[in-house]
């Protein structure tokens, strides 16, 4: 078992859930996120926090596979790894989230934050956000100029 991402976009446009899920699937990038899911509206999760409205990708890729947390590695985290097919891939998604439901974009991994609140309220004060992807790496919407030479992720 691997450590997987999460992934939580804020909707600041006020998007229908089944709008989001519509723009994903017809987005050249959007709909690898539902790479081998049938059903879609499982892939994503609309949730409401302190009064504002979000989405989560429930059925996320590997993060380790991403690089995004790679601290060790020669490359810089200022720019997407244009050598790294799983980060493009998982970069151009994000974007396509991102023009969707407005964000900002939050991005972790699931052995330290959760996907999603938990529906007992008595535990709810669990629930925190990862870190934005703009505090990760900084110029992340660079990706838009990058092709992969084998785009994929890794579930």
């Amino acid at each position: 078992m691997g450590m997987n991402a999460v992934v939580i976009a804020e909707n600041s446009r006020h998007i229908p859930f089944t709008e989001f899920i519509r723009g994903l699937e017809s987005d050249k990038w959007g709909k690898r996120a539902f790479a081998w899911c049938d059903d879609h509206l499982e892939v994503w999760r609309e949730f409401e926090w302190e009064g504002k409205k979000y989405f989560s990708w429930t059925s996320t890729p590997r993060i380790m596979h991403t690089g995004l947390f790679d601290y060790e590695s020669d490359w810089d985290h200022e720019k997407p790894d244009a050598s790294n097919d799983v980060q493009i891939t998982f970069l151009k998604i994000l974007l396509a989230v991102e023009k969707l439901a407005g964000g900002p974009v939050y991005v972790g991994n699931d052995v330290i934050c959760p996907k999603l609140p938990r529906e007992n309220e008595e535990h709810d004060e669990e629930f925190f956000f990862p870190a934005e992807l703009d505090s990760i790496l900084t110029n992340w919407r660079n990706v838009e100029t990058i092709e992969p030479t084998d785009p994929h992720l890794v579930f």
